[in-house]
């Protein structure tokens, strides 16, 4: 998509500086900076805030903090969720999977959750939720620190709030709802049982996602996420990162000429040739650390 010498410059800048993740974005005619933050949805936000001071001053210096979502509207859209998660009438688990591999996810779930766990309790609910359980089980197996409670994201808005900032979303939670459940249950079936099947792999997967994040190192996370076997397809990598980083870049490059910004979303957004910090950069912003390099 872009020109061979640009990726290779781009390339050679993010050799050198990924190990961050908080950055600040200059130039192109913007008088006062944005900062993006990457965040993980699953990680123990107590001490990745302690680790990254910064974000507080960052947080001062902007007027607006924007999301994924808007998260404080989570609770008035219990019912849009729910709906959302109901499997059609005949397409419930029972229907989708033999009983061996009901008894094969019931397994896997139980030695995750350290009680029984029956699928059957599930059994009108899409594949898609199953797997994201799975998914939030093997994350909270390696990174035991995290309170739902205290979610890294929603702790980000609650301070921009107490600040006084606007807080927004980049997107609607009915968005988000159709990204997570909306595809054909035949396709969150086999994505299911694909979960169960490398779970080893995936237990690795997961574990070097948690080592690249807590270390800052995009580099490495964006190779994990496109990994040939436990990474994303291109298509997934298509639908859920790159559309939505070209989408959100879109609406930056307006927003941020009238007013700084500071913008915490999933860190797997941030690298890479279609990432948030080379289409910025591509389109004439300066992207660089922001550690210890706040003003307001």
């Amino acid at each position: 998509m872009k020109k061979t010498l640009l990726i290779a410059l781009v390339t050679i800048l993010s050799v050198q500086v990924q190990a961050q993740l908080l950055w600040k974005v200059s130039g192109n005619g913007i008088e006062r900076p944005s900062y993006i933050f990457g965040t993980h949805h699953l990680a123990p936000s107590d001490s990745i805030l302690s680790s990254h001071p910064s974000i507080d001053a960052a947080l001062q210096a902007v007027d607006c903090v924007y999301g994924e979502v808007l998260l404080s509207d989570m609770a008035s859209a219990q019912n849009e969720v729910m709906a959302a998660l109901q499997a059609p009438a005949d397409s419930t688990l029972s229907d989708l999977f033999t009983a061996a591999q009901l008894d094969s996810i019931g397994t896997l779930l139980t030695s995750y959750a350290g009680t029984p766990v029956n699928p059957a309790m599930f059994s009108a609910f899409k594949p898609a939720m199953l797997s994201t359980q799975l998914e939030a089980l093997r994350s909270l197996a390696v990174f035991p620190g995290f309170n739902p409670a205290r979610q890294l994201d929603a702790l980000i808005q609650a301070k921009a709030a107490e600040l006084g900032k606007k807080v927004d979303g980049l997107e609607t939670i009915a968005f988000q709802i159709k990204l997570l459940y909306g595809s054909p249950v035949a396709r969150q079936a086999a994505d299911l049982m694909k979960s169960v099947r490398l779970d080893d792999k995936l237990r690795l997967f997961t574990r070097g996602l948690t080592e690249a994040y807590t270390a800052g190192d995009l580099e490495r996370l964006h190779a994990l996420m496109n990994d040939p076997e436990t990474g994303m397809t291109p298509e997934e990598t298509e639908t859920l990162i790159n559309s939505r980083n070209e989408a959100w870049v879109n609406f930056l490059i307006g927003a941020i000429t009238t007013a700084p910004m500071f913008i915490a979303v999933g860190a797997g957004h941030l690298p890479g040739p279609s990432g948030i910090i080379n289409l910025l950069r591509s389109k004439g912003y300066t992207v660089e650390p922001a550690e210890n390099s706040i003003t307001r």
